[in-house]
Order: C-alpha cells, then structure tokens, then sequence
C-alpha cells in the first residue's frame, strides 16, 4: 500500500480536479470512534456531519462485526 503525507496528497489533488471546491486542509486517512487521523499521523476530534451519517463513530465494534458476517459475492 502507497503511504503519501499530506502534502503529496494534496499536490496530487489539486494537480487532478478541477478546484470548484478548493483544496482541502488535511487528507484524512483512518477514523477509530470520533477520532480521524490525517496522512501526517495529527489526531483529530471528528467534528464533521452530513446527510446519512451514524452516531457510532468510526470503526465501532459492532458495525464491523455486522458487516464482516455479511456474504461475500
């Protein structure tokens, strides 16, 4: 797997889309509970919501037991 920090990830962002958006701050690369952490390895207390969203956190026990059970194709 190809680990890139921060600054690469965004380089390589705004170097492949269009900038309707803006470039983000950070690249979030793995979440436990309500923590995310970015390429660089800075924590991060998950304060982002939207459509669709759970209040397990990220990764929860449960959800990830529930879907491992689940069929594969």
């Amino acid at each position: 797997m190809l680990v890139l920090d921060n600054a690469t990830y965004l380089d390589r962002y705004a170097h492949s889309l269009v900038g309707v958006y803006g470039r983000p701050k950070a690249v979030l690369t793995r979440g436990q509970g309500c923590y995310v952490w970015d390429a660089d390895g800075k924590r991060y207390l998950d304060l982002l919501a939207g459509i669709a969203v759970n209040v397990l956190g990220h990764g929860h026990p449960a959800v990830v037991e529930a879907i491992s059970r689940q069929p594969g194709p």
